[in-house]
């Protein structure tokens, strides 16, 4: 309970118009039930009009076995689901304000680009971009 308030707290957020309040709680649900009720921690982008919420990892056991990493992009304007995707031993950021810097490797491969290890995915053009390493 503790560690959860601790990522809520994390994880706050300036306070809202009572109309983003409406369309918080809708993001609040979809979230929930897309995560089952699982704890996750959100990130915003710089123009606050996706959210990225990635669903938190399990803590480390003494045996290292790889963790799927499960992240969901919402569009704030809809409330709906802009991209989502798993990746082995990865992590996710924002890498500017439409496209995220991705690491690890992809459960399913989709195309020929989901093989790498880094690669930013822009949500505007809904397609993974590989990039040479020096400019990540």
């Amino acid at each position: 309970v503790l560690s959860s308030f601790l990522l809520l707290m994390a994880c706050h957020q300036p306070p809202v118009t009572s109309n983003d309040n409406q369309s918080t709680n809708d993001v609040d649900k979809l979230l929930a039930g897309h995560f089952k009720g699982e704890a996750y921690q959100v990130k915003w982008n710089r123009s606050r009009t996706y959210l990225l919420a990635i669903k938190s990892l399990q803590k480390e056991n003494k045996i290292r076995t790889p963790q799927t990493l499960h992240f969901v992009v919402i569009e704030k304007s809809t409330n709906t689901i802009a991209y989502e995707n798993r990746v082995m031993d990865g992590k996710v950021s924002w890498y500017d304000d439409t496209n995220l810097k991705i690491s690890g490797y992809q459960e399913q491969i989709d195309g020929p680009h989901d093989r790498g290890n880094v690669y930013l995915y822009d949500l505007k053009q809904k397609r993974v971009i590989q990039y040479p390493k020096e400019k990540l």
